[in-house]
């Protein structure tokens, strides 16, 4: 059965909920590690395995690597939730972005969070033992200052026209003001449902 407008939007707004709860989880496992409060011990004798071989790895031998593979495990949570989000919302929107006249600041969150999903999905090896996401923007006319004013988040991507240039959070204030940004276009999605005469409102 085909979903109506009105139950892709509900969904896209449960799955903003996720994705910012696993942020949240993310940002707290990383801080307890380098901390120490969370500690090699806690997660001795962890099930890994490589192609065929599975075996045991235990982290106390091995603390560098229990470090690495902790921000492995953050990037991968969280590269696989935002590109589920920006995919939905995609669905749920109708596949099409705010015109940039008619209203900026919305434009502006929608390209950020596309332009964040496409360098998350693109990862580059920088040695044979390090992979970073990397800027894979296309269009010349994609590359500029993107600002969402009202909640102080900012992208300005307009030197990264068809180069490889490392993605870091910190290019956007940090992993918090991404939480904002994923705020403001659920917000939007509850206001096309709660509001009659929202300008985006959205028919079914």
């Amino acid at each position: 059965m085909e979903l109506s407008k009105e139950e892709l939007i509900k969904i896209s707004i449960a799955t903003f909920t996720d994705t910012i709860k696993r942020i949240i989880f993310s940002l707290q496992v990383a801080d307890l590690v380098k901390k120490g409060i969370l500690k090699p011990e806690h997660f001795t004798k962890t099930l890994s395995s490589q192609g065929s071989i599975i075996g045991y790895a235990d982290w106390t031998k091995n603390p560098e690597d229990f470090k690495k593979t902790s921000d492995d495990v953050q990037f991968t949570s969280l590269a696989s939730a935002i590109t589920l989000c920006k995919e939905i919302y995609k669905q749920a929107i109708g596949k099409t972005f705010a015109n940039e006249k008619d209203n900026r600041e919305l434009y502006s969150a929608q390209m950020i969070l596309k332009i964040i999903r496409n360098a998350l999905a693109h990862i580059l090896a920088i040695s044979n033992k390090l992979a970073k996401p990397v800027y894979k923007i296309e269009k010349r006319e994609e590359c500029k200052l993107y600002e969402v004013k009202s909640i102080g988040v900012t992208l300005d991507t307009s030197n990264l026209y068809d180069v490889v240039e490392e993605f870091n959070f910190d290019d956007l204030g940090g992993l918090l003001n991404f939480i904002k940004l994923l705020n403001y276009l659920k917000n939007d999605l509850e206001n096309r449902i709660n509001q009659p005469n929202y300008p985006n409102k959205t028919t079914s």
